[in-house]
């Protein structure tokens, strides 16, 4: 009877032990913790198998660390652009980064790579990579390649003509009023003050000097003692604003605004 026992209470206590330790390795396949496998997945990551970024960090390596969440898919670009305005060129891709540079506008880039909201750049002659907005680069020079002349031309008053700083419309409307002079545009010349074109480009762009006092339009008046550079767009050109003698009155030849 004492051995029968003994039997009885050891066979209860090996099944005791083995039911806590079934309990403690209890888990619901694919619960999130784990996978099929196993394999410890942390749910922060992108599902692949890499385990290098398990910390829980969101920052994509393709965004080089900045924690940009706008800045994905780089694709690897070749060829030339040009900074389309008075350009930063920055140490990461985000506005709150380093400037290294400022460029003026025309200036060749190198382009490396892209994400459509960033491009990386070089400059002829270094192997250092910059990082320039995308829609304030021109995928062409042609608005920036000028032949050259001296026409004095026609204000007419009826409207305003912006003045440019660079022959070259941004693809996205939140960095134009960085390419105008003043945003209200020319209202008219006070006597004496003079608008002169001294180069054309391909597609249109009017390279001129501003002499003499302009009104802009909201009462402000500005004074150019000095022959002072600026851009005007073709489509302000022989449609009631201001008048080139050298170009026909029926449109605007070129077609292009940049």
């Amino acid at each position: 009877m004492k051995k029968t026992l003994a039997i009885l209470l050891a066979l209860l206590m090996t099944s005791s032990i083995a039911l806590v330790s079934c309990e403690g390795n209890s888990r619901t396949p694919n619960s999130g913790d784990w996978d099929d496998e196993n394999d410890y997945v942390d749910e922060s990551d992108d599902g692949t198998s890499d385990t290098s970024n398990e910390s829980g960090d969101s920052t994509d390596s393709g965004d080089e660390g900045n924690g940009d969440t706008s800045v994905t898919g780089w694709i690897e670009k070749s060829g030339s652009v040009w900074a389309g305005m008075k350009l930063n060129l920055r140490t990461q891709p985000s506005t709150g980064s380093t400037v290294s540079k400022v460029v003026d506008p025309g200036t060749k880039l190198n382009l490396v790579s892209s994400n459509g909201v960033w491009d990386k750049v070089t400059l002829d002659g270094s192997a250092t990579e910059y990082y320039a907005l995308h829609c304030l680069i021109s995928d062409t020079n042609e608005s920036f390649n000028f032949e050259e002349c001296n026409t004095e031309l026609t204000f007419t008053g009826k409207g305003n003509v912006c003045l440019y700083v660079s022959p070259f419309h941004c693809s996205d409307n939140n960095y134009t009023y960085n390419n105008i002079y003043k945003s209200a545009g020319v209202k008219s010349l006070a006597e004496g003050a003079k608008i002169t074109k001294v180069g054309l480009s391909a597609n249109g762009w009017m390279k001129v000097t501003v002499t003499g006092t302009v009104n802009f339009d909201g009462g402000t008046s500005e004074t150019f003692a000095t022959a002072t550079e600026f851009y005007i767009n073709p489509n302000d050109v022989n449609t009631g604003r201001i008048t080139d003698p050298d170009r026909p009155a029926s449109g605007t030849p070129g077609g292009g605004n940049g």
